[in-house]
């Protein structure tokens, strides 16, 4: 091996590459020796410029070769869970939604409200990916600061001689394999910390605020709980319709068929919690796949059962053909709003993808074919029964076998979808749950009893309050108008405005615009709508009680054929036989 010319007393590198050859280097500039003056990362610096690189994020190949990591669920699975996540039994509402404003208004507003949530949910969408990109990169330069600072270890020994040596830590050759095998191992752990990072719809909240202008940064934790709660209460309030929905499909249908017409809404509801239960107990969406598509396979046949029967025979003529009235329109946007449910689900299915670039195509697509079972039900529905349609289309339907057999699908279908429904809730609220009663002493078994039981205990809680509050139109309608509008309308415009200000993009200022119209749009909704709903509530039981009470008092004053009639015409769904 030839000499290298040098300095007596300037450092030489000798070290042995991984090829096992030695060489050897002059070294005469200090950047690399010397460890530099560590950056200080604060999220949120203004002058970023430019948005991240979004599409670093996807994983797909690398981690489906990976035989330990989490079952990933597929576009099929990911298409089904979308469609199953928004058509629930908002789409049996949509009829009394239409007829609350009017037969072109109506199907204009189903599908101006349906094209707001689409655009609603690619931005809660881009706000994660921009959120996750900027976690990643203050902790790439977190790394990068951390092995700056590790060449600070070398030892530089600068001895007069032909052969001047560098030595990590006493060894000339072994220290930079260690070294180098050190510097790998960061890397690896560093893309596998990267490709792990997933966001849900409140982390997404505040790392948005986290990261935003400095103006916001104080909100992060405040939107971050609110967005729990709004989901909390978002998907509860769906729960709790579809004990009602199902408590009720079954008590029509036995009391159509003359089979146990003692049971009440409320004790069917009691009778299916433990098989709610149950169900329940899955415990992750791949898991849930199965379940879904038997729910979807339901729905769809009742859907095309229930069309073939609208399609015949005369129509309503009893119906509005523009637009209702004003004092009725709160009512149609709650509706509308409660029915377009799956904004909770959104990051959690892109989140649990293998392939998360097909994703916004799956959400165009899916939402598309949401969109187009509404309008059909909605106006084959109203058609059919005009003012008469009640809150639920299969209530309309006539005694006979084959709406007996539309009433069950949809009952079987909405009860398979409970599970997705409550598994967004679940998400964030066992493990803080389980934080505070699993004690470190708990064995598997001890802790998945410990889950069961938080499961069961959360199931429960949706049918009581599905039992306490049995109006199901007004409990769509508010839901809808409240937590529904917030998560799917108001927040996602606000968290998109906030990340994008300091961004130097297109159009910002348009679509900063953009954003607030609809927040504002969203929270005028919120306001009238909520409040529209509850002085219906309190109407309705106002109404009952004097119906009652007028009802009591005529049957004293009346004999038992007269009583009958009062009490018919008082209450329709009440048949008396002597």
């Amino acid at each position: 091996m030839s000499k290298v010319a040098h300095n007596p007393l300037q450092p030489r590198i000798n070290v042995i590459n991984n090829d096992g050859n030695e060489y050897a280097a002059n070294r005469t500039e200090k950047t690399h020796l010397i460890e530099k003056e560590e950056d200080e990362i604060v999220p949120g610096d203004e002058g970023y410029g430019e948005l991240p690189n979004l599409e670093s994020e996807d994983p797909e190949e690398e981690h489906e070769k990976k035989p330990k990591e989490k079952k990933k669920t597929s576009n099929i699975g990911t298409f089904l869970h979308l469609l199953k996540g928004n058509i629930g039994t908002g789409i049996l509402a949509m009829p009394i939604a239409i007829s609350n404003f009017g037969l072109m208004a109506g199907v204009i507003g189903i599908i101006v409200l349906g094209i707001i949530c689409i655009y609603c949910m690619q931005l809660l969408v881009f706000s994660s990916k921009v959120a996750v990109a900027e976690m990643r990169k203050c902790k790439q330069q977190e790394t990068q600061n951390t092995m700056e600072s590790g060449y600070s270890t070398v030892e530089i020994s600068t001895v007069e001689t032909d052969e001047p040596s560098m030595s990590y830590d006493g060894a000339s050759t072994s220290g930079y394999q260690v070294y180098h095998q050190s510097e790998v191992q960061r890397n690896s752990e560093n893309r596998k910390l990267e490709a792990d990072i997933s966001l849900d719809y409140a982390n997404t909240a505040f790392q948005a605020f986290t990261y935003g202008p400095k103006i916001f940064r104080a909100w992060a934790p405040w939107m971050k709980g609110l967005v729990n709660v709004l989901l909390v209460t978002t998907q509860f309030g769906f729960c709790c319709v579809y004990f009602l929905f199902v408590g009720q499909s079954f008590h029509e249908v036995s009391l159509n068929m003359k089979v146990f017409t003692t049971l009440r809404a409320k004790d069917i509801m009691a009778i299916e919690l433990p098989f709610m239960i149950l169900l329940n107990f899955i415990p992750n969406l791949d898991m849930m796949t199965g379940v879904s598509t038997t729910a979807l396979g339901l729905q769809t046949v009742g859907l095309v059962m229930m069309f073939m029967y609208f399609v015949t025979g005369p129509f309503s003529d009893n119906i509005i053909p523009y637009v209702a009235p004003f004092t009725k329109w709160p009512l149609f946007f709650g509706t509308a709003m409660f029915s377009f449910e799956g904004i909770g689900v959104v990051l959690p299915l892109e989140n649990e993808m293998k392939r998360k670039r097909s994703f916004k195509t799956i959400v165009y697509l899916g939402m598309a074919v949401v969109v187009s079972f509404y309008l059909l039900i909605g106006i084959c529905g109203y058609m059919k029964y005009g003012m008469d349609v009640r809150p639920s289309i299969t209530f309309n339907l006539p005694v006979g076998c084959f709406s007996e057999v539309i009433r069950l699908l949809f009952a079987l279908a909405i009860f398979l979808s409970y599970p997705l429904q409550m598994y967004v809730p679940l998400t964030f609220i066992l493990p803080y749950l389980k934080s505070k009663v699993v004690c470190s002493q708990c064995n598997r078994w001890g802790k998945l009893a410990i889950e069961c039981i938080i499961r069961a205990i959360l199931v429960s809680l949706t049918c009581g309050l599905a039992i306490g509050v049995p109006m199901l139109d007004l409990v769509i309608s508010l839901i809808g108008s409240f937590a529904s509008n917030g998560l799917a309308l108001i927040l996602p415009p606000f968290i998109h405005a906030v990340t994008i200000s300091k961004y130097n993009i297109k159009y910002k200022k348009l679509l900063i615009a953009i954003d607030i119209f609809l927040s504002i749009f969203g929270v005028f909704g919120l306001i009238v709508g909520s409040v529209t709903s509850i002085s219906e509530m309190i109407h309705k039981n106002t109404t009952e009680i004097s119906l009652s009470l007028a009802s009591y008092n005529e049957l004293m004053d009346s004999g038992m054929p007269e009583a009958i009639s009062i009490l018919n015409s008082k209450n329709s769904s009440c048949t008396f036989f002597h």
